[in-house]
Protein backbone atom coordinates (compact mmCIF):
# COMPACT_ATOMS: atom_id res chain seq x y z
CA UNK A 1 0.00 0.00 0.00
CA UNK A 2 3.04 2.24 1.22
CA UNK A 3 6.08 3.03 -1.12
CA UNK A 4 9.05 1.63 0.26
CA UNK A 5 10.55 5.08 0.45
CA UNK A 6 7.89 5.98 2.85
CA UNK A 7 8.40 3.52 5.07
CA UNK A 8 11.60 4.40 5.06
CA UNK A 9 11.04 7.53 5.28
CA UNK A 10 8.69 7.00 8.62
CA UNK A 11 11.30 4.85 10.59
CA UNK A 12 13.70 8.00 9.98
CA UNK A 13 11.05 10.15 11.30
CA UNK A 14 10.08 8.28 14.01
CA UNK A 15 13.85 7.69 15.08
CA UNK A 16 14.77 10.93 15.01
CA UNK A 17 11.82 11.51 17.52
CA UNK A 18 12.25 9.21 20.07
CA UNK A 19 14.66 8.07 22.63
CA UNK A 20 16.69 5.02 21.46
CA UNK A 21 15.10 3.08 24.06
CA UNK A 22 11.71 3.70 22.96
CA UNK A 23 12.61 3.25 19.81
CA UNK A 24 14.70 0.09 20.18
CA UNK A 25 10.51 -1.08 21.61
CA UNK A 26 9.24 0.27 18.85
CA UNK A 27 11.01 -2.03 16.47
CA UNK A 28 10.59 -4.52 18.42
CA UNK A 29 6.37 -4.35 18.36
CA UNK A 30 7.00 -3.61 14.40
CA UNK A 31 8.80 -7.41 14.12
CA UNK A 32 6.05 -9.13 16.57
CA UNK A 33 3.11 -7.68 14.53
CA UNK A 34 4.29 -8.38 11.52
CA UNK A 35 4.54 -12.28 12.28
CA UNK A 36 1.22 -12.02 14.21
CA UNK A 37 -0.36 -10.40 11.09
CA UNK A 38 0.79 -13.17 9.23
CA UNK A 39 -0.81 -16.30 11.35
CA UNK A 40 -3.71 -14.56 11.44
CA UNK A 41 -4.21 -14.15 8.08
CA UNK A 42 -3.57 -10.14 7.52
CA UNK A 43 -2.61 -9.31 4.29
CA UNK A 44 -1.69 -5.49 4.06
CA UNK A 45 1.69 -5.58 6.12
CA UNK A 46 2.07 -1.96 5.13
CA UNK A 47 -0.45 -0.97 7.32
CA UNK A 48 0.86 -3.08 10.02
CA UNK A 49 3.75 -1.59 10.09
CA UNK A 50 2.92 2.03 9.92
CA UNK A 51 0.46 1.18 13.13
CA UNK A 52 3.21 -0.30 14.51
CA UNK A 53 6.17 2.16 14.01
CA UNK A 54 3.42 5.21 14.90
CA UNK A 55 2.13 3.63 17.86
CA UNK A 56 4.09 5.34 20.68
CA UNK A 57 4.94 8.26 18.25
CA UNK A 58 3.39 10.42 21.56
CA UNK A 59 4.58 8.32 24.14
CA UNK A 60 7.59 10.85 25.59
CA UNK A 61 5.37 14.18 25.65
CA UNK A 62 4.22 15.15 29.09
CA UNK A 63 1.34 14.78 30.53
CA UNK A 64 0.05 18.69 30.10
CA UNK A 65 0.76 18.04 26.46
CA UNK A 66 -1.67 15.45 25.98
CA UNK A 67 -4.20 16.30 28.18
CA UNK A 68 -4.49 20.19 26.27
CA UNK A 69 -4.25 18.67 22.63
CA UNK A 70 -7.34 16.57 23.31
CA UNK A 71 -9.23 19.23 24.82
CA UNK A 72 -8.59 21.40 22.43
CA UNK A 73 -9.22 18.82 19.56
CA UNK A 74 -12.44 18.29 21.24
CA UNK A 75 -11.46 14.82 22.28
CA UNK A 76 -13.63 13.43 25.18
CA UNK A 77 -11.06 12.26 28.46
CA UNK A 78 -12.83 10.37 31.25
CA UNK A 79 -12.20 10.94 35.19
CA UNK A 80 -10.50 7.25 34.73
CA UNK A 81 -8.01 8.33 31.82
CA UNK A 82 -7.08 11.28 33.94
CA UNK A 83 -5.74 8.83 36.68
CA UNK A 84 -4.26 6.47 34.42
CA UNK A 85 -2.01 9.34 32.67
CA UNK A 86 0.22 6.74 30.74
CA UNK A 87 -2.57 5.96 28.38
CA UNK A 88 -2.57 9.29 26.91
CA UNK A 89 -0.35 9.10 24.24
CA UNK A 90 -2.80 6.51 22.52
CA UNK A 91 -5.40 9.03 22.32
CA UNK A 92 -3.41 12.28 21.38
CA UNK A 93 -1.02 9.99 19.17
CA UNK A 94 -3.99 10.15 16.07
CA UNK A 95 -4.04 13.36 16.04
CA UNK A 96 -0.73 13.73 15.83
CA UNK A 97 -0.26 11.40 13.17
CA UNK A 98 -3.09 12.91 10.97
CA UNK A 99 -1.25 16.22 11.26
CA UNK A 100 2.83 15.43 10.33
CA UNK A 101 2.14 11.67 9.35
CA UNK A 102 -1.44 12.57 7.08
CA UNK A 103 -0.03 9.69 4.48
CA UNK A 104 -0.23 7.37 6.85
CA UNK A 105 -3.35 8.15 8.56
CA UNK A 106 -5.33 5.21 7.40
CA UNK A 107 -8.48 4.12 9.44
CA UNK A 108 -7.08 0.62 9.99
CA UNK A 109 -3.39 2.63 11.42
CA UNK A 110 -5.43 5.40 13.59
CA UNK A 111 -8.11 2.69 15.23
CA UNK A 112 -4.72 0.56 16.02
CA UNK A 113 -2.80 3.28 17.57
CA UNK A 114 -5.77 4.29 19.59
CA UNK A 115 -6.79 0.86 20.94
CA UNK A 116 -3.00 -0.35 22.12
CA UNK A 117 -3.50 0.70 25.97
CA UNK A 118 -6.67 0.00 26.81
CA UNK A 119 -8.61 -1.31 24.03
CA UNK A 120 -12.20 -1.08 22.92
CA UNK A 121 -15.25 -3.39 23.18
CA UNK A 122 -15.16 -2.89 18.89
CA UNK A 123 -11.52 -3.64 18.33
CA UNK A 124 -10.68 -5.57 14.95
CA UNK A 125 -8.31 -8.21 14.44
CA UNK A 126 -5.54 -5.85 13.29
CA UNK A 127 -6.01 -3.33 16.37
CA UNK A 128 -5.63 -6.64 18.42
CA UNK A 129 -2.16 -7.58 16.31
CA UNK A 130 -0.83 -4.43 17.90
CA UNK A 131 -2.21 -4.30 21.08
CA UNK A 132 -0.33 -7.44 21.44
CA UNK A 133 2.32 -7.13 19.76
CA UNK A 134 3.26 -3.79 21.89
CA UNK A 135 2.76 -6.36 25.60
CA UNK A 136 4.59 -9.34 24.22
CA UNK A 137 7.45 -7.91 21.61
CA UNK A 138 10.89 -9.43 22.17
CA UNK A 139 12.54 -6.65 24.31
CA UNK A 140 9.67 -7.03 27.25
CA UNK A 141 11.33 -9.06 30.00
CA UNK A 142 8.40 -8.84 33.01
CA UNK A 143 7.41 -12.56 33.81
CA UNK A 144 3.88 -11.70 32.39
CA UNK A 145 5.11 -10.66 28.71
CA UNK A 146 6.97 -13.19 28.62
CA UNK A 147 4.49 -16.11 29.22
CA UNK A 148 2.51 -14.84 27.21
CA UNK A 149 4.44 -14.72 24.62
CA UNK A 150 5.58 -18.28 25.32
CA UNK A 151 1.43 -18.74 25.08
CA UNK A 152 0.87 -17.41 21.98
CA UNK A 153 3.74 -18.58 19.46
CA UNK A 154 3.40 -21.98 21.15
CA UNK A 155 -0.45 -22.35 20.33
CA UNK A 156 -0.58 -20.45 16.95
CA UNK A 157 0.00 -22.56 14.26
CA UNK A 158 1.13 -21.66 10.43
CA UNK A 159 -1.73 -22.39 8.30
CA UNK A 160 -4.51 -22.19 10.89
CA UNK A 161 -5.69 -18.70 10.80
CA UNK A 162 -9.27 -19.55 12.67
CA UNK A 163 -7.21 -21.27 15.40
CA UNK A 164 -4.56 -18.59 15.49
CA UNK A 165 -7.38 -15.63 15.80
CA UNK A 166 -8.58 -17.49 18.85
CA UNK A 167 -5.48 -17.58 20.19
CA UNK A 168 -5.47 -14.01 19.53
CA UNK A 169 -8.28 -13.33 21.39
CA UNK A 170 -7.14 -15.20 24.35
CA UNK A 171 -3.67 -13.00 24.46
CA UNK A 172 -6.05 -10.24 24.69
CA UNK A 173 -7.85 -11.02 27.71
CA UNK A 174 -5.12 -12.60 29.94
CA UNK A 175 -3.07 -9.27 28.92
CA UNK A 176 -5.84 -7.05 30.37
CA UNK A 177 -6.19 -9.58 33.14
CA UNK A 178 -3.06 -9.30 34.01
CA UNK A 179 -3.22 -5.26 33.77
CA UNK A 180 -6.62 -5.34 35.75
CA UNK A 181 -4.98 -7.38 38.75
CA UNK A 182 -1.90 -5.54 38.19
CA UNK A 183 -3.62 -2.00 38.97
CA UNK A 184 -5.93 -3.66 41.86
CA UNK A 185 -2.61 -4.58 44.00
CA UNK A 186 -1.33 -1.00 43.42
CA UNK A 187 -4.61 0.01 44.66
CA UNK A 188 -5.10 2.12 41.28
CA UNK A 189 -7.98 2.87 39.41
CA UNK A 190 -9.00 1.02 36.60
CA UNK A 191 -9.71 2.03 33.08
CA UNK A 192 -13.40 1.35 32.57
CA UNK A 193 -12.86 0.90 28.87
CA UNK A 194 -10.62 -2.01 30.11
CA UNK A 195 -13.66 -3.52 31.46
CA UNK A 196 -15.47 -3.16 28.35
CA UNK A 197 -13.44 -4.48 26.14
CA UNK A 198 -12.56 -7.44 28.71
CA UNK A 199 -15.99 -7.93 28.54
CA UNK A 200 -16.50 -7.91 24.37
CA UNK A 201 -13.69 -10.10 24.19
CA UNK A 202 -15.02 -12.85 26.52
CA UNK A 203 -18.49 -12.16 23.71
CA UNK A 204 -15.23 -13.48 20.94
CA UNK A 205 -14.65 -16.59 22.19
Amino acid sequence: MFKIDSLRQLDADIKARLSEKRYAHTLGVKACAIKLAKLVGIEDLDLIEAAAMLHDITKEFEDAWHIDLLIKSGGEISDSDLKNTPILHSYSAPIYIKKYFSEFATEDVLSAVEKHTVGSPDMSVFDEVIFIADYIEDGRTYDSCVNLRKFVFENMRDGDTRNNITVLHRAVLKSIDETILNLIKKNKVICVKSILTRNSIIDKI
